[in-house]
């Protein structure tokens, strides 16, 4: 039996106008003048007394009252369709 233990340290980035950020993506962001360039090193995790948990659950930014009323819409949108496509090919 092999037990392995990685120790490791997570550097996250440190700008000096992290709200000046440009946002590019769902989550991806770019820095601008008013941000502030990234250094490239950046600040160890618990520097400032943070923590990260591994194994822990991140709530879900995706809003499903608007997703799952986009597929009922896209879905009712297909049969409708499909449904006209039948009647053309054999009312005819």
């Amino acid at each position: 039996m092999v037990i392995l233990f990685f120790w490791a340290r997570l550097h996250l980035p440190a700008l000096p106008n992290a709200a000046g950020l440009e946002k590019v993506g769902d989550n991806c962001y770019r820095t601008t003048l008013n941000s502030g360039e990234f250094d490239g090193i950046g600040v160890e995790i618990t520097s400032n007394g943070s923590t990260m948990n591994s194994g822990e659950l991140e709530m879900s930014n995706v809003d499903l009252a608007s997703e799952f009323t986009e597929m009922i819409t896209t879905q009712r949108g297909f049969q409708a369709n499909s449904k006209s496509n039948y009647y053309i090919r054999y009312a005819s």
